[in-house]
């Protein structure tokens, strides 16, 4: 193979002191409770993880509880709303959504899903004249709208390859935000990519496009490498230093895995992920405990914010319960085990908690959790008043979930009358403190 000199005008990493070890977390949004916490929080401050990523539902909040005890322990979370930018929810039905997270302190919020393959638009909307200028179009506002909140938008991780090929697509769009003069979007965008290594060693494609300057898309050679490895960050970081004149924050999914997880699961015999040579290598270099003054951290662009592993963990009766590293907080494996060194043992108890008032937090997680009626998507006016009405200081959770109401100190009920009978003795069962919030926004204790 042909490859070019190549040397980094960029800070070596190793100047740099930043943990980015991180994990996918379930993949699905139904473990957000007490338990959960008691059973993670002490794992994975034992495995000194800095990055957590989060499916987030469109209809509620995931419980303040849950992101203020992972910021408390170090973690930051990676949100995700993983929709189609062909047909997106309202923005509006969202966004006190997303300014709860970023209220609570979780930061960094994707919309948006691999908008660069024909399945994620739909056949209809693939035939677009300018499907860049489309994305960018069904982007802008919700990239707007977290800034504006005080938040990072995240670019949604593109397919390496895909229909309309990564890089070009990625070029395109950051071209189109420069011509639209989006200097806001810019300035606080990170960008996000899938690290699938594509059965190539890690060192694939390292350098970038210098490196390999006969590069093509929609081309594969024996005489060059590209993007579709491992080192895609370094294709994506150059792409925005040619046209921005500076790299890009970037988050990477799926470290180390060969291919989409999906894939994987019609593979037969295929091996447990901690199991895979390339990421057991790879979770060594971002380990903490192995990074010291004799080992330094591998040698990676100071712009790479976070590297997730799939998958933490998963429901029994998931698809990809044989991915996860862990189940109920024990290693599924003796790799998991080796690798994390972390000994089989039971499922965690609020006794292995080394704060004891983190202890008492999560005994009810939330602070105050207003629950919306069942028809709040049709008034969404209706949480805009509600919100005004919060004093100064107070960071609600907002949702429609009882089950999560019941976890909070403090619940405003919107619009009782909405309600079964029975929601309110439940409430009030639970041990909540529970005021009532009618249409004109009068409130009353309970």
């Amino acid at each position: 193979m042909r490859r070019a000199e190549y040397s980094k005008s960029t800070t070596s990493s190793q100047n740099v002191s930043v943990n980015r070890l991180g994990f996918h977390y379930y993949p699905d949004a139904l473990h957000y409770t007490t338990r959960d916490l008691q059973t993670w929080l002490p794992l994975l401050s034992h495995l000194n993880v800095g990055w957590l990523v989060l499916e987030s539902p469109v209809t509620r909040a995931i419980p303040e509880g849950f992101i203020r005890n992972l910021l408390r322990q170090g973690i930051s979370p990676l949100i995700q709303f993983p929709f189609s930018p062909a047909t997106p929810p309202e923005l509006r039905e969202v966004a006190p959504i997303i300014e709860a997270y970023i209220k609570w302190g979780a930061l960094h919020i994707q919309v948006f899903d691999r908008p660069n393959l024909r399945v994620t638009w739909g056949a209809a909307f693939w035939m677009h004249p300018d499907l860049a200028e489309a994305f960018v179009d069904a982007f802008l506002p919700w990239a707007q709208w977290i800034i504006y909140c005080g938040g990072y938008p995240v670019f949604p991780p593109l397919s390496p390859g895909g229909d309309y090929w990564d890089t070009a697509f990625l070029q395109n769009v950051l071209a189109i935000l420069e011509r639209r003069q989006q200097t806001r979007v810019i300035e606080n965008l990170h960008l996000s990519a899938y690290a699938w290594t594509h059965d190539h060693p890690l060192e694939w494609g390292q350098g970038g496009p210098l490196a390999w300057p006969e590069a093509r898309p929609y081309h594969e050679s024996l005489d060059t490498q590209d993007q579709r490895g491992f080192r895609i960050f370094e294709w994506y970081e150059a792409i925005a230093q040619s046209l921005i004149e500076r790299p890009l924050p970037i988050h990477l999914y799926h470290a180390g895995l060969p291919n989409d997880p999906q894939t994987l699961l019609g593979r037969p015999n295929a091996p447990h992920p901690a199991e895979m040579p390339t990421i057991q290598v790879l979770y060594s270099t971002l380990d903490p405990k192995n990074i010291t003054a004799s080992t330094p951290p591998a040698d990676y662009s100071p712009s790479l914010l976070s590297c997730n592993f799939w998958l933490l963990s998963a429901s029994i009766d998931s698809p990809f319960i044989a991915h996860a590293w862990f189940r109920d907080g024990k290693p599924a494996n003796d790799a998991v085990s080796k690798l994390a060194e972390v000994a089989v043992r039971p499922t965690n108890t609020p006794s292995d908690f080394k704060d004891a008032s983190l202890v008492e937090r999560l005994g009810r997680p939330i602070g105050h959790y207003i629950l919306l009626p069942p028809d709040w998507a049709a008034h969404p006016e209706l949480v805009l008043k509600v919100l005004s009405q919060a004093p100064a200081g107070d960071t609600p959770t907002l949702g429609t979930s009882l089950s999560e109401a019941v976890l909070a100190q403090r619940v405003t009920l919107v619009e009782p009358e909405k309600f079964a009978p029975e929601v309110l003795s439940q409430l009030k069962a639970s041990g909540c403190v529970v005021h009532t919030l009618t249409s004109d926004l009068d409130s009353h204790p309970l």
